[in-house]
């Protein structure tokens, strides 16, 4: 039963993507398979996908370089160590 449920699942949401069409004659019912539609929703699909993986690689190299480079402002030096307070009994 559950996988009855799940084949009309995926049919009906092939159906929705237009990747396969459903038509009717007198005498002659058939199920078409658009290759052509599945084709160009995939192309998309891998460019779009292309295009955020550039743009999250582009946003780890620019704050990979802000982190790596020195800072404009002055150097520092380091404080001179403190010297122990007394202890008094």
């Amino acid at each position: 039963m559950r996988s009855l449920i799940f084949i009309i699942a995926v049919v009906l949401i092939l159906a929705l993507l237009g990747w396969i069409t459903f038509s009717s004659t007198p005498g002659k019912s058939s199920i078409n398979i658009e290759r052509q539609k599945i084709e160009q929703d995939t192309d998309q699909a891998l460019e779009k996908g292309a295009e955020a993986l550039q743009k999250a690689g582009d946003s780890i190299d620019s704050s990979l370089r802000t982190d790596s480079e020195p800072s404009s402002a002055a150097p520092t030096t380091p404080a001179p160590p403190s010297e122990p307070a007394a202890v008094t009994q």
